[in-house]
């Protein structure tokens, strides 16, 4: 059975104030005013609901315009948060500090975010592992910085659980896995 003609559209169960398309064997019929969708065929109706509402895992906050983290992902990030080791931390701020004279005062994030500090790290350790280190202050740059250094890793054989993710670090989603990065370099350079 084909749905084609207005007059299968007629006889629609639905509300006459609801939008009616066909496709194939399948009649559908979204009604105006409602986050429901119905479809048809020779002899089944089934309804399937939408949502129209931002998922509970992301919420813009009123106060400041931040995203805020709910659900399953905020505990998740609880998790990784109580996780981090501040010792590990400090290892690592210590050894690329003897590699590269770096001052951490704005914290161990913001100094790396940039990317510029790892790519001069790793070129310490391997001359001209990273072509150009950028110095620009615009996020896509800082981000490549990122990527080149995750790829000098790479090439230098760090196996893939000892690198991390660009947002890993530009966004602090996960620090941890920085922190590792670095150790996991100590470990092979040393």
């Amino acid at each position: 059975m084909s749905f084609s003609s207005t007059q299968d559209i007629a006889t629609c169960s639905c509300s006459l104030t609801s939008s009616h398309w066909c496709y194939g064997d399948i009649l559908f019929c979204a009604v105006t005013g409602s986050n429901s969708i119905f479809f048809h065929t020779a002899n089944h109706q089934q309804e399937i609901q939408w949502r129209t509402t931002v998922p509970n895992t992301v919420r813009r906050s009123r106060t400041r315009g931040e995203l805020k983290t709910l659900g399953l992902d905020a505990e998740l990030k609880a998790k990784r948060e109580a996780s981090y080791d501040p010792t590990l931390e400090k290892e690592a701020k210590d050894y690329i500090n003897s590699k590269v004279p770096t001052d951490f005062s704005a914290g161990f994030h913001e100094t790396l975010k940039s990317g510029a500090v790892l790519c001069q790290f790793i070129n310490k350790l391997s001359p001209n592992s990273v072509g150009k280190v950028n110095t620009g202050k615009m996020p896509f740059v800082q981000m490549e910085n990122i990527a080149n250094y995750l790829s000098a890793c790479g090439k230098h054989g760090l196996a893939n659980h000892d690198l991390f993710q660009t947002v890993d670090l530009f966004e602090a989603k996960n620090m941890n896995a920085v922190v590792n990065n670095v150790l996991a370099i100590k470990r092979k350079f040393h």
